[in-house]
């Protein structure tokens, strides 16, 4: 009954990883050149961040709660 119970919450646990939001994008400059290096954060979140890469891409994956 223990093992049942204990697989019942790992697949809960699970279906939570699941449910997050991938957003990504482009950070260019004013003349369309891409900035490396930028920072990226989601608005009043300082744990959701990433850095741009070499093309100025960027993709901040956001928990669902």
């Amino acid at each position: 009954m223990k093992k049942f119970i204990l697989l019942v919450v790992l697949a809960f646990c699970s279906l939570g990883a699941f449910a997050q939001t991938r957003i990504s994008g482009t950070v260019k400059d004013t003349k369309g050149v891409p900035v490396i290096g930028a920072a990226v954060m989601l608005d009043g979140s300082t744990s959701v961040a990433a850095i741009t890469d070499l093309d100025g891409k960027y993709v901040l994956t956001i928990p669902s709660s």
